[in-house]
Order: structure tokens, then sequence, then C-alpha cells
């Protein structure tokens, strides 16, 4: 189990993201564990858990921009205002050791991300109350005016109403 870990933990820009369309594949990066991943409009956005950012590639191939982050983010969602949203490990350390142990709690933090299409983006941290007994979000999912929450291990999922 320990070499594992090591492995997951150290091994560097193993992952590809591939595209494939209409019989032509393009490889847009390589990365270690591009978890997030979505298409808006013409634009590819990629989390990159370890850089803590997410990194935005046109279609071409060609990488534009970066979202930086205080955190590790996880999977991508967007909202009906084209708002961008993910949910972040805030220390990986301990989401390693949650990984190993599910009871270890691994503290989380939620982003909804405005205006994601440019340099111009702007953060807004989503505030859970019910934080304290919820343990690795690894997606923030909106949903009109619902916002969802799951996480990795608990296999259950935290419901609560938007503020936006």
């Amino acid at each position: 189990m320990f070499s594992c870990m090591l492995y997951f933990i150290f091994r560097m820009k193993s992952d590809k993201v591939i595209y494939y369309h209409q019989g032509d594949t393009k490889i847009f990066c390589k990365m270690n564990y591009p978890n997030g991943i979505i298409l808006i409009d013409s634009l590819l956005f990629i989390s990159s858990v370890y850089k803590k950012r997410i990194e935005v590639y046109h279609l071409e191939g060609k990488k534009t921009y970066q979202i930086q982050l205080d955190a590790a983010p996880d999977n991508l969602e967007i909202d009906e205002q084209k708002h961008l949203w993910t949910a972040c490990h805030l220390k990986f350390s301990k989401f390693i050791k949650h990984l190993q142990d599910s009871t270890v709690k691994s503290p989380f933090k939620i982003y909804q991300i405005q205006n994601p299409y440019s340099q111009d983006y702007q953060l807004k941290e989503v505030v859970i109350n019910e934080q304290a007994n919820f343990s690795a979000a690894s997606v923030a999912a909106p949903l009109k005016k619902w916002l969802l929450v799951g996480c990795v291990f608990d296999g259950k999922i935290l419901v609560g109403k938007r503020k936006d």
C-alpha cells in the first residue's frame, strides 16, 4: 500500500488529456491526475490537482491561461449562468490519509468561478455550514437553486440552497 501511495504522489505528468473528434486525435497536455475536465463552448477546462489550478485550452490545443486557486481542484461543473464550479481539497496530505483511512477527515473548499472564459475571472468561495460532518468533497454540482456536493467515500450527498 505504501509503494502505491508513493506512486500516486510522485508520478509526474504520466496522464494524457486526449481530444478525439471526427477521426482526429489531439493530445492537449500531460499532467498528473487531470481529475476534472469540462468542455464549454470552444474552451476545455482541466483541473490540475497538484498545481492547484484549472488550465484552460482552446480546442486547437493551445493553452490560453490558467485559473489559480489556493487548494487542489477536483471535478468541474457549470451552472445556468455559465459560472464554473469546483470542489477543492484544502490539504492534499490529509486527502492522501483519507484515501488510506476514510475515517480521517479531509477538509475542502468550494469555488464558484465567475467569468471563467477570460483572465478576468472572479473567485467566489462558497461557505457550507455542515462541513464539519462532511469530508473530502470531490464535486460541487449546481442544479437550479440548489448545490449538490459529493465526496469521495462517505456515500452521501450534501444538498444545500444556493445564495447567489
